[in-house]
């Protein structure tokens, strides 16, 4: 590479830095206005907390319901008025989408499924039925997917699609987790742990996109993984309190179990995010290697 060459990319590299940080600024404003909305409409006041934290899940899905609109109008801009690209090409393709929706599935059910019965198993933690109505799950999961609609098509959709156009794949991986795990940094009940499996659960979730450019997998994972917590089995999801059919009770060591964090908080989340994350990028390597390109050629296959 010339000098020339060189500094061309270096400069592409730094409008490309400028513009997510744009992004993500206007991505915020539109966020708080839209919630801003929501609960003018609802007639609760921004300044009483106690309110804000015991909204029902119904008003959580009107406020996040807004918030998603706003967002979206955000990427829309940025997608098509300065990258001049269609919305699909985030990663919406449905070429594998049933699949990738089912592995989603798949991955959400083993880590918090199997992290929960090594922790009861353990005596790490006890579980009480709370009784969690049909309703109550039915809105908790629309709820879910419109967080993991807005939080994979801003962190993988534009911000790791964007970082790849202009660096390393792993590298544009590495920082689009950093973004993900900083945007939770506020979130109640944090903890140094809590936030580095964020991290680490930033990678998991791009993982399969830095190969397939495709979200239908990262957006499975996320609703599951955190309907699964929170409204299933009754952890706080990422330190917030969630209403289940059961509830959990810290019996054990918080270090183990998460504590008040939830399981995101936990030694045993990190223990199985990180062979999960290994897998993910092995299957990932292996379908993109000449020779199983051929294999899939013949096979008249994707």
């Amino acid at each position: 590479m010339n000098e020339k060459s060189a500094k061309s990319k270096t400069a592409n590299t730094f409008l490309v830095v400028g513009k997510i940080v744009l992004f993500l600024v206007l991505y915020i404003v539109a966020s708080v206005f839209m919630q801003a909305m929501g609960l003018l409409a609802m007639q609760v006041p921004f300044t009483d907390q106690d309110a804000m934290q015991s909204l029902s899940t119904g008003q959580n899905l009107v406020i996040m319901g807004l918030t998603v609109i706003g967002v979206f109008l955000v990427v829309w801009i940025f997608r098509k008025a300065i990258d001049k690209k269609s919305i699909k090409s985030l990663g919406f393709s449905f070429q594998n989408g049933p699949r990738s929706l089912l592995y989603g599935l798949l991955f959400a059910v083993v880590i918090i499924g199997g992290g929960t019965l090594l922790l009861y198993a353990t005596g790490h933690i006890s579980l009480q039925q709370a009784g969690s109505g049909t309703e109550s799950l039915g809105l908790s999961f629309l709820l879910f997917i419109l967080v993991a609609l807005n939080e994979e098509v801003v962190m993988r959709g534009y911000v790791l699609n964007t970082l790849m156009g202009a660096m390393n794949k792993f590298l544009a991986l590495v920082i689009s987790a950093v973004l993900f795990a900083a945007a939770h940094s506020l979130n109640p009940n944090v903890s140094f742990l809590g936030l580095t499996n964020i991290f680490l659960a930033g990678i998991l979730l791009g993982a399969s996109y830095i190969y397939t450019r495709n979200l239908w997998f990262p957006i499975s994972l996320h609703l599951f993984w955190n309907f699964i917590q929170g409204p299933v089995i009754g952890y706080e999801v990422s330190g917030s309190a969630s209403n289940g059919i059961f509830k959990v009770v810290d019996t054990g060591n918080q270090l183990i179990n998460g504590g008040s964090f939830g399981f995101e908080g936990s030694l045993i989340c990190t223990m199985l995010i990180i062979p999960a994350i290994v897998l993910v990028v092995w299957h990932q390597q292996r379908r993109t290697t000449p020779e199983a390109a051929v294999v899939v050629n013949e096979e008249g296959n994707e």
